[in-house]
């Protein structure tokens, strides 16, 4: 009975030591980032002070994943994912840079920001399946993915393997927002090495940024 004992006791504090881990492991990713206000604000005709600006970065995890899925729908790099709130408009530079090995000849990929689980298209958020084909007709309908330096092709040569880069300059509303970076293969193995996600968020100031507008969002 007492051996019974020890190995049930032994059992629960191994389960204890895997959720933890496991919990450790999601916690910088799942977390949501509070944004702090400033004080001051730069519209302030008595404050020289600059806007505020706050940056995060994330890492590809694991540091190398392949890709085989030949679907509408952009895969989310594991890894690359940025959830904040703030309560005041925010300019986000988001930018990604990363190794990439398209497989195949004649295939092609497609890279992309996602926020709050939309893709960003010419200051548009579309759902992220095949529906965005039609509410992008006016930007190009399934050409509309290619925008933005998106696009990579291998040509004829197979085994290609390049460094991948993608920057988006998007004005933001008050409140909760995720970013995350979405890829997708199109007849081809992509393989993703050691990827990494920039957010630099500045709050929004209209006399430095006289001519961004909040990005139209479609349902």
């Amino acid at each position: 009975m007492r051996v019974t004992m020890m190995l049930l006791l032994i059992l629960i504090f191994c389960i204890n030591i895997s959720t933890t881990i496991q919990s450790n492991s999601t916690s910088g990713y799942s977390d949501v980032i509070k944004v702090p206000s400033s004080q001051k604000s730069s519209l302030d005709g008595q404050c020289n002070c600059l806007p505020a600006r706050y940056i995060y970065r994330r890492y590809q995890d694991p540091i190398a994943i392949e890709l085989s899925q030949r679907v509408a729908t952009f895969i989310k790099i594991p890894g690359l994912m940025v959830a904040v709130h703030h309560t005041k408009p925010m300019v986000y530079q988001i930018r990604y840079q990363g190794t990439c090995w398209i497989a195949r000849a004649l295939a092609y990929s497609i890279l992309t920001i996602l926020i709050d689980n939309q893709v960003l298209i010419a200051n548009q958020l579309l759902p992220n399946s095949d529906r965005r084909y039609a509410l992008a007709s006016q930007i190009g309908g399934k050409s509309a993915d290619l925008r933005g330096g998106s696009y990579w092709y291998s040509g004829s040569a197979a085994g290609t393997c390049f460094s991948w880069y993608k920057t988006e300059l998007v004005l933001i509303p008050t409140g909760t927002h995720v970013i995350e970076v979405g890829v997708r293969a199109e007849n081809t193995i992509l393989h993703l090495w050691g990827g990494e996600l920039t957010v630099d968020m500045t709050e929004y100031d209209s006399t430095q940024y006289s001519n961004l507008a909040y990005p139209t969002v479609w349902n």
